[in-house]
């Protein structure tokens, strides 16, 4: 996703599923990092953000 503001040229899934995704836990009043997402979870929330951006 480089380019001019507005040009959109294409997203890459695999560098999106590159990324650190945990498992969130609510502390108070702010969500917390408790622990890494299982594969699945990942699977799943990328194949959910490809199809936002699309």
């Amino acid at each position: 996703m480089s380019g001019a503001p507005g040009q959109f040229t294409g997203f890459n899934a695999e560098l999106l599923r590159r990324n650190r995704f945990c498992m969130g836990v609510k502390r108070g009043r702010e969500y917390v990092c408790s622990g890494e997402a299982g594969e699945d979870a990942v699977n799943k929330a990328v194949d959910f953000l490809v199809e936002a951006i699309n």
